[in-house]
């Protein structure tokens, strides 16, 4: 397996890394993948897993913690990954969930 970033230039790196079985996508585009597992299936056979997705705690609108958007985020990004599954047919064998604790000690305050 290899990790790779947004689907940009993937065909490329592709093509040079022929024992490259399964590719891992690190994606981030807010509450949805929007048409990113189709534009997928078009530039590879290959099947492919989310390196990491979710959502951050933090609602940056109202400068405070909002634990049920973060969660409600998080199941609606899984419910897209489970349709589509390669058990189904589909090209995606699964995803990690990044992160479980949210990277808070980075901010300076």
């Amino acid at each position: 397996a290899c990790i790779y970033g947004e689907l940009g230039g993937l065909q490329d790196v592709a093509a040079h890394l022929t024992d490259v079985d399964v590719w891992g996508i690190n994606v981030y585009r807010g509450k949805g993948f929007g048409d990113m597992f189709d534009v997928y299936a078009r530039l590879t056979s290959k099947p492919m897993f989310l390196g990491e997705y979710g959502a951050d705690a933090w609602d940056a609108r109202f400068n405070r913690e909002n634990l049920q958007a973060q969660a409600e985020a998080t199941r609606d990004l899984t419910q897209e990954i489970v349709q589509h599954s390669s058990v189904t047919g589909g090209v995606c064998v699964g995803g990690f969930v990044f992160e479980f604790a949210d990277e808070w000690w980075k901010d300076s305050d």
